[in-house]
């Protein structure tokens, strides 16, 4: 089995879809102004003009409203690129993920996992990757409604997703349950992503640390391999291991685009996929169906 790993590939997985799109003037997205968080601000002074989430898109150069400061989608929101991403279960239908047009975001989804596309899920790692990647800041959610009540927000504390590259269109490729996933399954959609929806990257959220780095055995790299000399650019999270020198294989694979964490917003002291749970009340905001809580 092999372990996914968090949202670390996913936003340098939408930017790449950006570099890999032709310049062009981005068209506006959203009919709700838009304000970016500043590092202390949880909530908008306005709530008309939700926050816009992730704080990661500021990370990278990505999206910001501050005047004057330029941004990745000033030039590219994605147009025309189509990015693969191998996670868990997701709802092609979440209002997230169609666009003010009523066009669907995510225009293919299969499941190579043999539990069926629609298998009760937690959903988390897959709705945050497609999110990341591709929501179009056209829904308003009020977090008040969702955090712990032992830290309550005053109402109105409204925030919109909006993914690195909202243009780009999404194929949802089902590998696994949870955090797990098998190495046919991968293989599997590596080669669909590839030669049936011939898609421009592929996000590969998964570390396989039982192969060595370079080995043979380790079949993955030899698809990755055959995938960029296809012409896909290929992004894996690198484990975040920091100092350790514990960077996962397939991000080990020169050939590939590795891809670690920021702590510029301290994610450093949330350790594990549902660290942040205990600081909410315990429920997704699209939990594809099926909750822990």
């Amino acid at each position: 089995m092999i372990r996914t790993r968090n949202l670390a590939a996913a936003a340098s997985c939408g930017l790449a879809g950006l570099l890999l799109n032709t310049i062009a003037p981005a068209p506006g997205l959203g009919a709700t102004p838009l304000s970016t968080p500043s590092s202390n601000e949880i909530c908008p002074d306005d709530p008309a003009q939700p926050l816009v989430e992730p704080e990661a898109l500021g990370s990278i150069g990505a999206y910001t409203t501050t005047a004057g400061t330029p941004y990745a989608q000033q030039l590219s929101t994605g147009a025309g690129v189509k990015v693969a991403s191998l996670s868990d279960a997701v709802d092609p239908n979440s209002p997230y993920f169609i666009t003010s047009g009523g066009q669907h975001v995510i225009i293919d989804y299969r499941d190579f996992s043999g539990v069926g596309p629609t298998d009760p899920t937690a959903g988390a790692q897959a709705m945050g990757l497609a999110s990341t990647i591709a929501a179009q800041g056209t829904v308003t959610d009020d977090i008040s409604d969702f955090v712990n009540p032992a830290d309550a927000l005053p109402p109105g504390c409204n925030i919109t997703l909006r993914g690195v590259a909202p243009s780009a269109s999404l194929v949802a490729l089902r590998i696994g349950q949870g955090t797990t996933a098998t190495v046919s399954s991968i293989l599997q959609a590596i080669n669909y992503a590839v030669n049936v929806d011939h898609v421009n990257v592929i996000d590969e959220p998964f570390a396989v640390d039982q192969f060595p780095d370079s080995s043979s055995r380790n079949v993955i790299e030899q698809y990755n391999d055959a995938a960029v000399a296809a012409g896909v650019s290929v992004v894996e999270a690198a484990g975040d291991g920091g100092v350790g020198s514990t960077i996962g294989s397939d991000a080990s694979d020169p050939q590939v685009i590795s891809v670690g964490a920021s702590t510029d917003g301290q994610f450093d002291l949330a350790t594990g996929n549902d660290a942040a749970r205990a600081f909410s009340n315990g429920e997704w905001i699209d939990d594809n169906g099926w909750s822990d809580s």
